[in-house]
């Protein structure tokens, strides 16, 4: 179905939206994303597309600030009013003795680890000892799973800063290249770009994850956090989460429209040099590999956004077992909970009939 045929069935159904609140009713905001927009971003796209935030009575803006720690300082700086990053440079910075770092997580959109380490298909790599000596390519240093790499080196007896090499390769063509021509043996990026090196016909390999990262979690909502405190930008964090999670519901429910959708919110994503069927099935092939992980976990008994305090505090052991923070850090200090109940409170068979009639 064409992007045009998917607007005229939820319209015919008054599904999309309410009309649009007064400019005096709209709160202008910025949502940092760590990386430029793609697939993995689909719920901030799908959201903006279908009015969710614009309902919530919010102009949203996206904003790329390259890797995680980026968008963290953008976040400490009010750049970004909410950003979209890993946890690792959050617990960092939050450990005791150092300025304190005025934000916190308020919505877990990604509950399991979206990072794989990966090796083509013929490597001679095949687990993680083997990966002493070998350069791993990375997006930047101040991408959120960097340290998370290194301390996973580490549990395996490798010194990450003596043996092995990391190097930049971005992402995109550029990164495939890298593996490829053999500038780096491993890539260590995340699902929806791995799985599109796949569709560029490239066979690759995962690792086996360390059970040392088994109980760890991904990228959540952040925020600075007086906005937690006055009740004005209380009730904007609430419509933020309101709104990814009802897109996070539609693009469970019809993964086809939630490509097209974010197709015509960034055109550029659309697959190129094939015809729309072959760009169409690559898209929803990548797509999947991101649903996977962003679906609600047992432990979020059915609630979006949900955080598990025992998985904060695992997160925590982990990165001071593995030397990458110097002091235990509070988990009461990284994330709240307090705003779970009110985002919650959306009509989901509503959202489930609109993604229906998108099909």
């Amino acid at each position: 179905m064409t992007m045009k045929a998917i607007a005229s069935a939820v319209a015919l159904l008054g599904l999309v939206a309410l009309a649009a609140p007064t400019a005096a009713q709209t709160t202008r905001i910025s949502f940092g994303q760590a990386a430029p927009p793609s697939l993995a971003g689909a719920q901030v796209h799908v959201a903006q597309q279908l009015g969710y935030f614009r309902e919530e009575g919010l102009e949203v803006e996206q904003r790329v600030f390259a890797g995680g720690v980026n968008s963290v300082n953008q976040t400490v700086n009010r750049q970004a009013d909410v950003s979209f990053p890993g946890n690792e440079p959050v617990i960092i910075g939050k450990q005791p003795g150092r300025d304190a770092l005025p934000v916190r997580f308020f919505y877990n959109a990604t509950p399991t680890l979206i990072w794989e380490l990966i090796v083509p298909e013929a490597s001679p790599i095949r687990t993680l000892q083997d990966l002493r000596g070998r350069t791993i390519g990375i997006f930047a240093p101040s991408a959120s799973n960097v340290p998370q790499v290194r301390a996973i080196l580490r549990r395996e007896g490798i010194n990450p800063d003596t043996q092995v090499t990391f190097r930049n390769i971005g992402l995109g063509a550029g990164a495939l290249n890298a593996m490829t021509t053999n500038a780096v043996q491993v890539i260590a990026l995340y699902d929806t770009e791995h799985a599109t090196f796949e569709t560029m016909g490239t066979q690759i390999r995962r690792l086996p994850q360390s059970p040392a990262v088994a109980p760890l979690f991904s990228n959540g909502l952040l925020t600075h956090e007086d906005n937690l405190r006055d009740p004005a930008r209380r009730r904007m964090l609430v419509g933020v989460g309101r709104a990814i999670a009802r897109a996070t519901l539609f693009c469970e429910t019809n993964p086809r429209a939630c490509v097209t959708l974010t197709w015509r919110q960034f055109p550029e994503t659309k697959p190129t040099g094939v015809d729309d069927a072959r760009a169409l099935r690559d898209a929803l092939f990548v797509l999947n590999s991101r649903l996977t992980n962003f679906r609600l976990r047992d432990y979020q008994n059915g609630q979006y956004g949900l955080y598990e305090p025992a998985r904060w505090q695992a997160y925590v052991d982990f990165m001071l077992a593995e030397q990458q923070i110097e002091r235990p850090v509070d988990i009461n200090t990284i994330f709240t909970n307090d705003l779970i109940a009110e985002i919650n409170q959306f009509d989901r068979d509503a959202v489930r009939r609109q993604a229906q009639a998108a099909q």
